[in-house]
């Protein structure tokens, strides 16, 4: 997938919308809305990426705020719960975050328990190796996810330079347990705090690394600073490039594989050891 700068359209609400009739009015990725839900009732609507539904092994990401009472947050598929999310009305942002578990439409329900009418705030991202993704400013600290599939002994570069708008943390994992929720299914591997390179003539967060296996390792990007003085509505797309987040991955060579002669010296090691300790035992 790629996408360039996005403006935020304004957003069409589909109360209790059937999730099979989703395509062509759902609500899209990092499109933040603000919604209020009265006390003892549902606001439901379909939800999906550009270009079409959500897709299996995704992991999704909300980033929500609630106000005056909690609300309960309800992902589901055309086979019922696929996710489900309790979400405080403490006025921080939450990352809400799980496995999209099959390809197809899903759509999100808030229900407000409590006696008194809830404000909640929020929009979503999914992982994915895209060209950039927008963090909207609407939610304080928002994040997005990134991904890149590598191959074992891959020597690679990835890089993140800062928006004009937003100063960023950036962390380094690998998805641990399948349910995806961030941060406790990830083992973290490293986290950038502040920009250590530039890039294109930004301050860049740069990660020099060597993938230990083939699979999927993620990058997680949060705003931790907004300028509001870099972020002018007025000005439509181009506003968007003050808080776009556009990294890049790029694999810089091969790590050599252990030399064979390692391997059988590391082997012959063992049986000595094991050797010696079961004479010992006797």
């Amino acid at each position: 997938m790629r996408f360039g700068p996005l403006a935020f359209p304004a957003l069409l609400l589909l109360l209790a919308a059937p999730i099979g009739e989703a395509h062509g009015s759902a609500i899209t990725h990092v499109q933040p809305f603000t919604i209020g839900v009265p006390p003892k009732e549902n606001a439901s609507f379909s939800i999906e990426f550009e270009e079409g539904v959500l897709r299996a092994d995704w992991v999704i990401l909300f980033n929500a705020v609630a106000r005056n009472n909690s609300v309960q947050l309800t992902l589901r598929d055309l086979t019922g719960i696929a996710a489900f999310w309790e979400l405080p009305a403490d006025e921080n942002t939450h990352y809400l975050s799980g496995r999209i578990k099959r390809t197809e439409a899903h759509g999100l329900t808030l229900y407000n328990p409590g006696p008194n009418p809830a404000n909640v705030t929020l929009y979503y991202d999914a992982s994915c190796n895209c060209a950039g993704k927008p963090i909207p400013p609407d939610v304080p600290n928002g994040a997005v996810i990134f991904n890149v599939d590598v191959l074992e002994r891959d020597i690679m570069r990835t890089e993140f330079p800062e928006p004009s708008a937003l100063k960023l943390r950036v962390s380094h994992a690998l998805r641990v347990n399948d349910t995806s929720q961030w941060p406790k299914d990830f083992r973290i591997l490293k986290v950038s705090e502040a920009p250590n390179g530039e890039k294109n003539g930004k301050p860049a967060h740069v990660f020099d690394w060597t993938a230990d296996r083939t699979g999927r390792f993620y990058f997680f990007v949060e705003a931790i600073a907004y300028d509001a003085s870099k972020f002018d509505p007025s000005l439509g797309e181009i506003a968007m490039l003050a808080v776009y987040v556009e990294p890049s991955n790029a694999k810089v060579g091969t790590a050599d594989a252990p030399a064979p002669s390692v391997v059988v010296a590391a082997l012959a090691v063992l049986g000595v050891a094991f050797l010696t300790g079961g004479r010992r035992n006797r």
